[in-house]
């Protein structure tokens, strides 16, 4: 699910359909990349990807845009990626920079912690 910006309505959706069928593929993901990369220097937009168990709502998909806008300070499109082996919570990506308050993230943290209290 992506929120569709005014400026770039044609361009967004062609970019959400070609991300959607390189998921699939075999070494879609640097394919994606590859795309990504080319679309944000076209458009001076960059992407975050909100990873969640759940479709994020248009307000929280917008409250998102917003506040990585402002931290980052240049335009920013947030596409919302669904994945069950997150567990719950959410794993943003933008560039190289990743904020990751998954369960998933949360439990392996913890499971470090009690190996090292364990040794």
């Amino acid at each position: 699910m992506m929120k569709k910006t005014k400026k770039y309505p044609s361009k967004i959706a062609k970019l959400v359909k070609v991300l959607e069928k390189l998921k699939k593929e075999d070494q879609g993901e640097e394919k994606v990349s590859q795309i990504i990369n080319q679309w944000q220097q076209e458009t001076q937009t960059q992407i975050a990807r909100a990873i969640t168990v759940i479709p994020l709502t248009s307000e929280e998909l917008n409250q998102i845009e917003k506040r990585l806008s402002l931290i980052l300070n240049e335009p920013v499109l947030v596409i919302n990626e669904i994945n069950k082996n997150i567990l719950g919570g959410l794993k943003i990506i933008t560039g190289s920079k990743i904020i990751d308050s998954s369960l998933a993230h949360l439990l392996n943290q913890y499971q470090e912690k009690i190996k090292e209290f364990n040794d």
